[in-house]
């Protein structure tokens, strides 16, 4: 699922998702730039449907962080 935020460059995703894990940094283990990134946020907020400001999205260096981040905004904890 994760892998649908990554860069739509074909052969980036593919290396990705032989090395996505939760705890993957999308920098120092994936090697995504600081655009990568900012692409990562922008579908995270289409798909979610909420605006992330720019000081949480600095800590979304990771899926576990993404996960952690949308099950608080959404409340889906009981």
């Amino acid at each position: 699922m994760w892998i649908m935020f990554m860069p739509t460059r074909n052969h980036t995703r593919n290396s990705i998702k032989k090395r996505l894990t939760l705890n993957s940094h999308f920098i120092n283990d994936l090697g995504l730039d600081s655009l990568d990134h900012v692409e990562v946020i922008m579908a995270m907020e289409d798909e979610f449907g909420f605006e992330i400001p720019d000081a949480d999205a600095e800590k979304l260096l990771r899926p576990a962080d993404i996960v952690r981040y949308v099950g608080d905004k959404e409340d889906i904890y009981e």
